[in-house]
């Protein structure tokens, strides 16, 4: 006989199939070509990506107070076009959108942010300062050609967008 699952860990694994499937659509999106095709005539566009693991959660070996700062310098150096965040608290995260909105002209910019799961809790894995950690991204909505899904989806009134 065979145990039924109780609601909280039913709740705990479809949120983790959530945050999967999140991840995976990142991927994705980032996999996909952002101007022409290699078939296209010379003078198409590409697509930076700078895609940082900030070890930022205070408590790994590998943290180091410096993360922020030298992912903003790498940030305002390089002008990626598309960046992904790995293991960034929530607050870093927000400091790194404005750097990397900063870069663009200091207009909006496409962003979000999804807290990495704790398996024993079931609640989101938190920094030393007790705020979300998980993994972001920043991209400039600029980048979609008008009238295109995205370009509506990204619309001023659709919300989406952060200053």
């Amino acid at each position: 006989m065979s145990e039924q699952p109780s609601g909280a860990d039913t709740r705990a694994g479809r949120r983790r199939g959530l945050r999967r499937a999140l991840a995976v659509a990142w991927l994705a999106a980032a996999a996909l070509p952002a101007g022409p095709s290699v078939a296209d005539p010379p003078g198409s566009t590409s697509l930076r990506v700078l895609q940082m693991n900030l070890c930022n959660s205070g408590r790994a070996s590998c943290y180091t107070v410096r993360s922020v700062t030298e992912a903003a310098e790498v940030i305002r150096a390089g002008t990626p076009g598309l960046v992904t965040l790995n293991e960034i608290c929530q607050d870093d995260a927000a400091v790194l959108e404005r750097t990397f909105a900063d870069v663009h002209g200091g207009g909006s910019i496409a962003s979000a942010f999804t807290a990495a799961g704790n398996r024993p809790s079931g609640d989101a894995t938190r920094c030393r300062n007790g705020r979300p950690y998980g993994i972001g991204f920043a991209d400039p909505p600029s980048r979609a050609a008008p009238g295109s899904p995205r370009a509506q989806r990204d619309a001023p009134d659709a919300g989406r967008r952060r200053p």
